[in-house]
């Protein structure tokens, strides 16, 4: 279980480099890194939704998925989180004039791309199949700059995102034999696609273009597998 040992400590040491230094850095930097951050999440959402297979069954799912979130309304878990996180934090100007709201947005938006981005997953699935650690790794490096650049704007709250990441990889890692059973290639594209339109609207989200409420469509990530399968048996 290499890779996702790996990308842990690649977020965690990245969280504390950018904690640390992120004071030294200029405002130019802070302002501007996460902005090329969200032009880069728009063009591999993009090509991730370029993969898709089914259309229908895509849409099904993330309409389905965002039904799910919005009836249980998860995001304002996070919210709630964020909001304790802020409060504790904001006099002592970790998070550089960001407004509440904003960091409840830039959060979310970042827990997707850490702990549910395509590569995570499909690296996890892989290396508990093959053996092979290298999605994961190559993963580890992109989080690495990633936690830097953005535990310079909000502090050490991306520490945070180690323990689910960790735990989303290694229980995929565990479960890939009966897991692959369902991820026909079919479905992996599917599910590329759907996690793609989610890494699309984490990227309206960092460059504030749009605000998506983005943890209420995870469930979409999860059901795809499922109507991407239903779909392929209904219309061979």
């Amino acid at each position: 279980m290499i890779g996702p040992i790996v990308n842990a400590s690649a977020v965690a040491v990245g969280c504390v480099i950018g904690f640390t230094c992120g004071g030294r850095l200029p405002e130019r930097v802070r302002k501007n890194m996460p902005l090329t951050f969200g032009c880069a999440s728009m063009t591999l959402g993009i090509a991730m939704i370029g993969q898709i297979r089914q259309i229908p069954a895509v849409i099904i799912a993330l309409l389905l998925g965002s039904l799910c979130g919005e009836l249980f309304d998860f995001q304002s878990w996070i919210e709630r989180l964020t909001a304790v996180i802020y409060e504790r934090n904001k006099e002592g100007g970790s998070f550089h004039g960001m407004t509440e709201e904003n960091f409840s947005t830039l959060f979310s938006s970042l827990l997707v791309i850490f702990c549910f981005s395509g590569t995570g997953v499909v690296g996890s699935l892989n290396e508990g199949l093959t053996g092979d650690p290298s999605l994961l790794i190559v993963k580890s490096c992109l989080d690495f700059i990633t936690a830097i650049v953005f535990s310079a704007n909000i502090g050490y709250s991306l520490l945070l995102f180690v323990i689910p990441m960790f735990a989303v990889q290694s229980s995929l890692y565990a479960g890939a034999a009966s897991i692959n059973t369902f991820m026909t290639p079919v479905a992996v594209s599917d599910f590329k696609a759907t996690g793609g339109i989610l890494m699309l609207a984490a990227g309206f989200n960092l460059l504030q273009l749009k605000s998506f409420r983005l943890v209420n469509m995870l469930p979409a990530v999860f059901i795809i597998l499922v109507v991407s399968g239903v779909w392929t048996r209904l219309m061979p």
